[in-house]
């Protein structure tokens, strides 16, 4: 599954999903198309709702984030969406990426613009041991670790502006 509209690579995805003979559903804004082994078997226009956006990416075997720039943020949604439902996520290597997608064990990232590194990302996030990825997840994206997070970063404003 693929979804989202703003900065992503669809080219390439296509591209990918014929070459490698993938099945499943690219969500790009403007329309779902449905593949199975490469070719497009439908294909509807419009938005479709989030419902259905989710109920797809939680039968997924990855979820795939090409990115059309690397340098600009995108794709959080996904990623939290992703996450939250432990389906492992393939995205284009960012730097401005707030969450460590490989340390964590939500999936794994590859090079703009590189169709053999989306295809070996999307076998290698396919591969993950489900259990095994849900549990990383579980533990790196949730409430709790993101209230110690803030916490440890507003104690640490604390200290700061007492200091002065």
């Amino acid at each position: 599954v693929s979804a989202g509209r703003t900065n992503r690579d669809h080219a390439l995805l296509i591209d990918t999903v014929g070459t490698a003979r993938l099945t499943g559903t690219i969500f790009d804004g403007k329309r779902r198309t449905e593949y199975v082994h490469g070719e497009a078997t439908s294909s509807t226009k419009g938005s479709a709702g989030y419902p259905e956006i989710i109920e797809r990416m939680a039968a997924a075997a990855t979820v795939v984030i090409p990115l059309a720039d690397p340098s600009a943020l995108s794709g959080l949604t996904e990623i939290a969406d992703a996450a939250a439902l432990g389906v492992p996520v393939v995205v284009t290597r960012n730097d401005v990426m707030p969450y460590d997608i490989v340390g964590s064990g939500a999936g794994v990232t590859v090079d703009a613009g590189n169709r053999s590194a989306l295809i070996a990302g999307i076998d290698s996030a396919s591969a993950m041991d489900e259990p095994a990825a849900r549990r990383a997840l579980a533990t790196a994206f949730n409430l709790d670790a993101y209230q110690e997070l803030l916490l440890t970063v507003l104690r640490g404003q604390r200290n700061i502006h007492s200091m002065d």
